[in-house]
């Protein structure tokens, strides 16, 4: 079990982030980090293979700062027969009590449990001891979540009884996660792939990266670029900058080399954010979409054994919505022709920590 943050915000964002394939950002200049950053992938590496599997919503979807939100993950295979379970996790239950709720507590009926079944069910930050309930008594009657604070988050594993503590070696990767490390070009970013050798990165228990998100410097984009720059690009500029970034720049270092079967990440963000493109009219919105798919053609090409990814596809506006028409109409004029996978971005609301 993991003990908790001492900023309890820390601790709320974290299982917020929690997901299959994680984007982790941190500040590698502080020493301490690097203890907390292994303390919480250890913690949480041997469940993360239940994020992949089956998903149960337990409330409705809300953006809504006053309610309770809650989903169960359980395994593929958690229907089998209870003593193919036994001891393993089978569950898990992610609850968060957002920063306007008057409920200091709340019950969630399960699903997909064995009615006849014991389970241990326990806190992942133990701030309760473990309890036994019947599948039967968290289907109908619900599992109860007490969280005093708010905002908060809790994260709750079931195991089929006996208990038995699942075993993790240290020096093998955590559940096959993709660590999104960046790089933006002129300086490494924090946790960058490219600011500490391999080894300071096995510290972490992380052994494999196989995402990498390319910045948008790379790409004769960014907030110095302007707009005619950025649409006025030919593919021998874009050629030549991206040469630069894989023969002396941060690409030197990818896991592969130029066989790399690493998901690539463009974050191009600016003069043209994926986000905004419903807000141009046709003509220069098709303008845009062959300018990104300039610049996705010169990465398949230098890199044919990559999967490309454009961030922020999709991500929600700045009042806390997605305008989904900009994306459908880019994608009908061909922007994700040979884009091999979407990458949608979450923020959290600043108002979620008021």
């Amino acid at each position: 079990m993991f003990q908790g943050f001492a900023n309890k915000h820390n601790e709320t964002l974290f299982l917020s982030e929690l997901s299959a394939t994680d984007t982790t950002t941190f500040d590698d200049k502080n020493a301490s980090v690097w203890l907390k950053l292994r303390a919480m992938l250890s913690a949480v590496r041997p469940v993360r293979a239940l994020l992949r599997q089956e998903y149960y919503p337990l409330t409705g979807w809300s953006i809504d700062d006053d309610g309770w939100l809650g989903w169960q993950h359980c395994a593929w295979d958690a229907h089998l027969a209870p003593s193919a379970q036994v001891g393993t996790v089978s569950c898990l239950v992610q609850a968060f009590r957002r920063v306007r709720s008057t409920e200091a507590s709340t019950r969630f009926r399960l699903f997909g449990l064995h009615s006849d079944s014991t389970y241990e069910v326990s806190d992942w930050l133990a701030r309760s001891p473990p309890q036994r309930m019947t599948g039967s008594q968290l289907m109908e009657v619900g599992l109860r979540i007490d969280l005093p604070e708010r905002p908060s988050a809790a994260m709750l594993f079931l195991r089929l009884e006996p208990t038995q503590r699942i075993k993790s070696d240290d020096r093998t990767p955590f559940c096959a996660i993709d660590l999104l490390l960046e790089s933006d070009g002129q300086y490494p970013r924090y946790g960058s792939l490219y600011s500490h050798t391999p080894a300071r990165y096995h510290e972490l228990g992380v052994y494999t990266t196989r995402a990498t998100a390319i910045n948008e410097d790379h790409f004769v984009a960014g907030r110095y670029i302007t707009a005619e720059q950025f649409l006025n690009a030919t593919r021998e500029k874009l050629e030549a900058r991206f040469d630069k970034f894989l023969a002396s720049g941060p690409g030197s270092t990818l896991e592969g080399g130029r066989t790399t079967s690493n998901f690539l990440l463009l974050d191009i963000e600016a003069p043209f954010h994926p986000r905004d493109w419903y807000t141009f009219a046709d003509a220069e919105l098709r303008r845009i979409v062959e300018a990104f798919r300039l610049r996705v053609s010169v990465v398949k090409a230098k890199l044919p054994d990559s999967k490309v990814g454009l961030w922020g596809t999709a991500v929600h506006s700045a009042a806390g919505g997605i305008n989904i028409s900009g994306y459908q109409r880019a994608a009908a004029m061909g922007v994700f022709e040979q884009v091999d996978v979407l990458v949608p971005v979450l923020y959290h609301s600043a108002k979620s920590f008021s």
